[in-house]
């Protein structure tokens, strides 16, 4: 319960403010303003958190992309390698991402380059999940969304752990992002959002569908594990997303040894066995949520 508490603190301090790459990107320091009455939000090399409130801002797929090679958000890099730049990052430093625009894979206008770029996340095997599970590979930010959309995300791969993002460490959040109609297919542990959860996802939403293609899938729609070594926390999230795959299918999650609450789904889930409205197993909590 103390490492519960604890994570629903940081929810509770970020929760107005708090969601956080495949080639190397060159930035050009092309920028993307949207804020009215002078207040701007500007992506360029120049200043990565031009607000100043630890986040840097994304305003293009290729940021969002660029997040793999700084898994803390300490700074942004073009690429693996490269120089981390932290122009613009209070004394205190940078501490994750956050995204300005809605943003949508079928857009031109969501690409610094759609030439380079769209065709890839498209097509084929689709987007590469940020990160790994391994303890050097985690998504280790804060990762804000701050109300707006990610669309039409495409994973086809048949591999294990696939998702938005492979596992969110411990302490961490994503919030206030909404994923639509993704479409995800691949091997055992998948979900849209994240593969493994021992964070937070909070205010959070996803739509499109999600199957597994192996004869122990283990899918959810916000996460396969919600919480794998460490209490995971899903709060204010709700599922519209179809759900399916052979054994051990949630429509939010497969597997909760976490906390969820305050949640819905209102998705089609199916399977051979071992199939769950919320949950396909629970040895958590799940309190003030419904699934229809």
């Amino acid at each position: 319960m103390n490492r519960i508490n604890s994570i629903l603190t940081i929810a509770i301090l970020l929760s107005v403010q708090a969601v956080s790459a495949q080639t190397a990107t060159t930035f050009t320091g092309k920028t993307w303003s949207e804020f009215p009455g002078g207040a701007k939000a500007v992506c360029a090399d120049s200043d990565v958190d031009n607000d100043n409130d630890g986040l840097i801002e994304v305003c293009f797929l290729e940021m969002l992309n660029a997040m793999r090679w700084q898994l803390d958000g300490s700074g942004l890099r073009a690429a693996r390698g490269t120089t981390k730049v932290t122009t613009g990052c209070a004394s205190g430093g940078c501490e994750g991402y956050e995204m300005v625009r809605d943003l949508d894979f079928r857009s031109d206008d969501s690409y610094r380059d759609s030439d380079e770029n769209k065709t890839r996340w498209t097509t084929g095997a689709g987007w590469e999940r940020i990160g790994s599970s391994a303890v050097n590979g985690r998504f280790n930010a804060i990762f804000e969304g701050n109300g707006h959309t990610l669309s039409h995300l495409l994973i086809n791969r048949n591999m294990i752990n696939q998702g938005f993002i492979a596992l969110l460490e411990n302490g961490k959040i994503i919030n206030g992002i909404g994923l639509l109609n993704v479409n995800i297919r691949s091997a055992q542990g998948a979900a849209g959002i994240l593969s493994r959860n021992n964070g937070l996802i909070s205010n959070s939403y996803i739509t499109g569908k999600i199957a597994g293609i192996s004869a122990v899938s283990s899918i959810g729609s916000l996460a396969s594990d919600n919480g794998v070594g460490a209490a995971g926390i899903i709060t204010n999230c709700y599922s519209t997303a179809e759900v399916s795959g052979s054994s051990s299918i949630g429509s939010l999650v497969a597997n909760n040894p976490g906390l969820i609450s305050n949640s819905y789904s209102t998705g089609q889930v199916s399977g051979d066995s071992l199939v769950g409205g919320l949950a396909a197993f629970n040895n958590g909590t799940i309190s003030n949520s419904y699934s229809i």
